[in-house]
């Protein structure tokens, strides 16, 4: 009988101190993710701003055919001195009047567009979900060349000392000319198995 007493004791001395190192290991690990304890400076006061009123006067307004179709697109706006150049998902690039909103030209790419504007050397460039980079002129709108890449465009092409640089979802940028299209060379960079769909525009 002595023996089990003995055995018993030794047994909840050695559970207790397991019970105590898990608890620490489990608080360590609280601490990890919660940062611990807050030795943060307290924010700054907040202090009431004078509110000014801005009156904004609508020059024009304009849609330009269907949205990004629920998909992670961003086409925006290129600005010349006397025009918008505008496009939308399905293809559609416009030529608006700066100052009145009225349709200089329009071309029909017929690509599912999800990369642009750049704007360079008389060129509006832009990719798509196709992995086709298109090149159109900013005066008429007629296309001036198309080319391939090896993935989908998201990222606006940048055009810098006549070459148009690409950017593509799987890693690789191109450098193409900006005359014919033509490829110059190209990088790859691997991109990690769990990434989200990178937009990042390249920097000349």
């Amino acid at each position: 009988m002595r023996r089990l007493l003995i055995l018993v004791m030794a047994w909840s001395l050695s559970a207790c101190t397991a019970f105590d190192t898990m608890k620490d290991s489990m608080s360590g690990i609280a601490d990890y993710f919660s940062g611990g304890e807050d030795n943060a400076d307290p924010p700054a006061q907040l202090t009431e701003l004078d509110a000014t009123q801005v009156d904004i006067e609508v020059l024009w307004e304009a849609s330009i055919g269907v949205g990004a179709d629920e998909k992670n697109i961003k086409l925006g706006l290129a600005a010349l001195p006397d025009r918008l150049i505008v496009a939308n998902r399905e293809g559609l690039v416009e030529a608006r009047n700066l100052q009145t909103g009225d349709t200089l030209w329009s071309t029909d790419t017929q690509l599912p567009l999800s990369g642009g504007i750049g704007l360079g050397d008389g060129l509006a460039v832009l990719g798509s979900s196709n992995a086709e980079v298109i090149a159109l002129d900013t005066q008429t709108g007629q296309v001036r060349w198309k080319s391939t890449v090896s993935s989908e465009v998201l990222a606006s092409p940048v055009l810098a000392k006549n070459k148009v640089v690409v950017r593509t979802t799987d890693g690789n940028v191109f450098a193409l000319d900006d005359k014919t299209g033509g490829k110059l060379w190209s990088y790859e960079h691997n991109v990690p198995a769990l990434s989200l769909r990178g937009m990042s525009t390249p920097l000349v």
